[in-house]
């Protein structure tokens, strides 16, 4: 027999046939809150309005049609809203349970949205690992084991911005007029080593034209290249100096760029 049941985890009642009940044991999902639960708990059978178990012949003669309409329209009410569920209730009411196979997609998803996230924080680290070496040192061996297998190098920062240019001049040597010296005091304003930067070098002449233009990397103007890959200290400075010819050149002035090369 057919009937309506109520949906123990939100109390939203619905129509439900009897081949339901039979089908699964009657396990059924709420269409309003997703929840599977057994049907037949609360289970109550379909009874005829007693209006409408009356004989036809019961009634006095002298009633008006006005007074056996209106139960009529209250039990056509009722019916439409039992027989009115929405078309998501509808359809996961006829639908069969299968909780293995819910539990089993919510792993499946879980697993996929791990795994993304797992990828996500491996390229991370691969971009910034010389920042996270320099922040987090104890991370460099796990960063430098990651390098072993993809080629690369746990370097130290490259961060301009934290290194600024405390002096600088031209100085003509007194005993070679085609010689000068470019002296340099560069200052890192990070609690870290830093990486050492290229220095660009354009001269001009009085119409600020450039003249010449050289870019000098850290193992030419440091002595030794063991100097250039331990980098500037934290909260040091560091003193260059290099010479160059002039080659028959007047400049009258310079640029000096700081600048780090593609990672």
């Amino acid at each position: 027999m057919d009937g309506t049941t109520r949906c123990p985890h939100c109390d939203t009642r619905f129509k439900i046939a009897a081949a339901q009940l039979q089908a699964h044991q009657g396990q059924v999902r709420c269409g309003h809150c997703l929840q599977a639960f057994d049907a037949r708990v609360e289970f109550i059978a379909d009874e005829p309005h007693p209006q409408l178990e009356l004989d036809e012949f019961a009634a006095p003669l002298h009633l008006s049609a006005a007074v056996l309409s209106e139960p009529e329209q209250t039990v056509s009410a009722q019916t439409a809203v039992l027989n009115e569920p929405s078309v998501h209730e509808d359809a996961l009411l006829n639908s069969a349970v299968d909780m293995p196979a819910v539990k089993g997609g919510r792993i499946w998803w879980g697993l996929m949205i791990a795994l993304l996230v797992l990828a996500l924080l491996l390229q991370l680290s691969y971009l910034w690992r010389a920042d996270l070496a320099a922040r987090i040192p104890s991370s460099r061996t796990l960063l430098q084991t990651m390098c072993n297998w993809l080629a690369c190098q746990v370097g130290l920062p490259q961060n301009s911005e934290l290194i600024s240019i405390e002096s600088s001049n031209l100085e003509a040597d007194t005993n070679n007029s085609q010689l000068i010296s470019l002296n340099v005091l560069l200052r890192n304003r990070a609690h870290y080593a830093l990486a050492l930067p290229h220095l660009e070098l354009t001269l001009n002449d009085t119409q600020e034209r450039a003249l010449a233009r050289r870019i000098f990397k850290p193992a030419e103007y440091l002595a030794t290249s063991q100097q250039a890959e331990a980098g500037i200290p934290a909260d040091q400075e560091i003193s260059i100096k290099v010479w160059l010819a002039l080659q028959e050149l007047n400049p009258s002035g310079y640029r000096l760029v700081l600048i780090y090369p593609n990672p």
